[in-house]
């Protein structure tokens, strides 16, 4: 027997969660947006259907997925780290922490299925289930070393992280994200992503100088300049694939 889909709200009136429930197997959707960024929004749609779920004898299993995002879950969603400069801890990470630990807890055997990126904190949501099962190219990154970052900050007028294709929900958000969450300023990082482009035939060497001299001088330069020719340190993506 196949239920009907339903859509959670997180408080705000925009769904962040979808519930599919088909005999004795529960689906659970992430639906926020085109990355599933991690939002207190969508962390509250989760609890409030995870709570749902340990109260129902007939459910045996649970899969957690990234409904049609290009990403099963990109980490958190760095427009709401200004808002928590005050009281980062109390707001988001202990909330956090809280709905991991009830996805860890659940009665029923949970599934995380990965066919997407699984960064930051949707690395952790991944690892609160039970079982992960992902397509062979999904990618998967640790959070970063907050020490580094914050000595970073506070050493060099600017940080320049450097990604492929976008500039959201990768390593330049989990750098701002680990400052963000010690109170550090993240006004210094200044996240950097190269396009899509095609290079003739070369050895590593020459292909990494012409991707230089393309995409990394030139957003270099425009740093330096406001840096008084002070250096400008380049902290390069570091996560597995």
């Amino acid at each position: 027997m196949t239920g009907p889909r339903e859509s959670v709200a997180g408080g705000d009136g925009h769904q962040f969660v979808t519930l599919e429930v088909n005999a004795t197997i529960a689906e659970i959707g992430i639906d926020g947006g085109p990355l599933n960024l991690v939002t207190k929004a969508m962390l509250r749609a989760l609890n409030r259907v995870l709570g749902e779920m340990t109260t129902r004898a007939d459910v045996r299993c649970l899969i957690l997925h990234g409904g049609s995002a290009r990403a099963f879950c990109a980490g958190s969603d760095i427009k709401e780290f200004r808002h928590l400069r005050q009281d980062a801890s109390e707001q988001k990470i202990l909330f956090e922490d809280m709905v991991l630990r009830q996805l860890a807890r659940m009665p029923m055997p949970t599934i995380a299925a990965i066919d997407g990126p699984a960064l930051g904190g949707g690395l952790e949501l991944a690892l609160g289930c039970h079982y992960r099962v992902a397509v062979a190219n999904a990618r998967f990154a640790k959070p970063v070393d907050s020490d580094l970052a914050a000595f970073l900050v506070k050493e060099y007028p600017w940080v320049l992280t450097l990604e492929d294709h976008a500039t959201q929900g990768g390593f330049g958000s989990a750098v701002m994200e680990a400052l963000s969450l010690r109170n550090e300023d993240t006004s210094k990082v200044k996240i950097h992503a190269i396009p899509d482009r095609f290079l003739q035939h070369a050895d590593r060497k020459e292909l990494w100088s012409a991707l230089r001299r393309a995409f990394v001088a030139r957003p270099a330069r425009f740093f330096w300049a406001p840096a008084k020719g002070r250096r400008v340190f380049e902290m390069p993506a570091t996560d597995k694939r």
